[in-house]
């Protein structure tokens, strides 16, 4: 539930920088324990990629849901921006190299299976879709 209040707190303020030129929206399925414990910052820099990369269009929003599966809890922050063009540069993308190492640390300390994903989202819909899936 911290992690969730940080995150709301964050975009809170981005949206007051920007004129309130997009729409927040976090989604939780009911059913989550809200104690499960959120790695500190694992959200944040993916939220804040959306907010500074994918707000540029019309009617522009971010998104996060949060659900879980039995083994599981599973993240997917969306935007409605462009979208990424061509291979994803770690080098031009400090956020997404340092989410990656974030990742494979938490992986390889823990010894559990945490996930990130990066994508386009597909069909007539544009923007980016990250899906992060952080171990119970």
């Amino acid at each position: 539930s911290q992690e969730i209040e940080q995150l709301k707190e964050y975009a809170t303020l981005e949206q007051m920088l920007k004129n309130d030129s997009f729409a927040f929206e976090i989604t939780l399925e009911p059913e989550i324990d809200q104690r499960i414990v959120i790695p500190t910052m694992l959200l944040q820099p993916i939220v804040e990629n959306a907010i500074q990369h994918g707000t540029a269009n019309k009617n522009a929003y971010v998104k996060v849901d949060i659900s879980q599966s039995t083994e599981s809890l599973i993240c997917v922050v969306e935007d409605n921006g462009p979208g990424i063009k061509g291979e994803i540069n770690e080098e031009q993308s400090h956020g997404i190299k340092l989410c990656k190492e974030r990742i494979l640390e938490l992986r390889t300390s823990l010894k559990k299976p945490f996930t990130l994903n990066w994508a386009n989202k597909t069909g007539t819909d544009t923007g980016v879709k990250v899906t992060v899936t952080i171990p119970k």
